[in-house]
């Protein structure tokens, strides 16, 4: 074991998505000057090395929430997607304890931010990180041209001038060592890195068929293909991996079996209350041993992480991590008596102790060596 790693989701509500349907909480409870101070300490409280976050807000990111958590030690990487519409004001966000975690890829996709984090602890310790990789690639560069000059300079008086054939033989073996020297510092890495994707699926119940391709390409597109600039022979199923958020699906939905068994076919079925029936019009499939950390530690998913005022009470938020090289140790549950999860089943959220119409999902995760 090198040591644990506690992994947090969040979806904070963003101040945009506040409208009629909260008009009734008050702006004593959904204003964001009163939210935000909440969602912060909310974050702090708990303290995770890594979290993930949804719904938050682009154009105060920086000033309301970034700079605090630098303040508090803190990186924070906001999801860039190019797709995005310039009115659309919210994004998904991961945050990592600067002291631990070195950011060695991200990946901006539509509802996934997808990164790589190198521990800056245990085996992984002695690893150049990525500021390393400029000078190992000017080291060998001078190599090669070291190497040239002084091939030259032995020839003396014999040595036929340079001429375009010469210069274009020198510049291949120049991009040669440099692209050489980079490969070397990256498959160093690829053991240790830990892989994390904060997603806030489609929201709308129907959209199962979005929910799973936004599943299927994050893995491959996101993970899968950033992890082979460091492995040529990466898989998923040899990857630390932590895949989380806010899932907008339930336990016994295509999704979370997608998520926990690596399969959903062509032609399975998942049904609504109100909605029709939905075939999945592709199959979705990934090789990834990933199982929920609140399901591997308790058995059971939690009661509740979402409750909007006027929508039923539902768990949406899940933490999964890949075995073997991952393990859950144990989860945190943010209404940790029955009399306060019967509250928010009988109320809503957001509430004057609870920011969000989300509660935070915590897990801490043994990083077991890969070998």
């Amino acid at each position: 074991m090198e040591r644990v790693m506690s992994v947090m989701s969040y979806n904070v509500l963003a101040q945009v998505h506040i409208g009629k349907r909260y008009a009734a909480l008050g702006e004593e409870v959904t204003s964001w000057d009163v939210r935000r101070p909440k969602i912060l300490d909310e974050i702090l409280r708990l303290g995770p090395d890594v979290a993930a976050c949804q719904e938050m807000p682009i154009p105060k990111f920086q000033a309301d929430l970034a700079s605090p958590l630098a303040a508090a030690g803190y990186t924070a990487i906001l999801q860039n997607d190019k797709n995005r519409a310039e009115t659309h004001e919210t994004a998904n966000a991961i945050i990592f304890r600067s002291d631990l975690f070195e950011l060695a890829y991200e990946n901006h996709r539509s509802r996934t931010l997808v990164v790589a984090l190198l521990p800056r602890f245990g085996p992984a310790a002695v690893i150049p990180g990525m500021d390393h990789i400029a000078a190992a690639q000017d080291e060998a560069e001078a190599r090669v041209r070291t190497a040239a000059a002084t091939k030259v300079a032995d020839a003396g008086a014999n040595a036929p001038p340079p001429d375009k054939r010469a210069l274009k033989k020198l510049a291949k073996e120049v991009k040669t060592a440099r692209n050489k020297a980079a490969r070397a510092m990256r498959s160093a890495m690829a053991p240790h890195l830990v892989w994390l994707v904060c997603c806030h699926l489609q929201g709308h119940p129907a959209e199962v068929n979005t929910r799973l391709s936004q599943v299927r390409s994050s893995l491959h597109k996101g993970v899968l293909a950033g992890a082979r600039t460091f492995d040529a022979a990466a898989t998923l199923a040899n990857l630390r991996l932590v895949y989380c958020g806010d899932f907008n699906d339930e336990a016994d939905s295509l999704v979370y079996k997608l998520m926990v068994t690596g399969s959903v076919d062509a032609g399975e079925v998942q049904t609504f209350d109100g909605f029709d029936d939905v075939v999945v019009g592709k199959a979705a499939t990934h090789d990834a041993s990933l199982v929920s950390s609140y399901a591997h530690c308790t058995g059971t998913e939690p009661t509740v992480t979402f409750k909007a005022p006027n929508m039923r009470t539902s768990t949406i938020d899940f933490v999964f991590a890949a075995l073997p090289h991952l393990r859950p140790l144990m989860v945190f549950d943010r209404l940790s008596t029955p009399e306060a999860i019967a509250d928010v089943i009988r109320t809503s959220l957001p509430s004057a102790e609870h920011p969000s119409d989300h509660l935070p999902v915590c897990a801490v995760i043994e990083l077991l060596a890969r070998v």
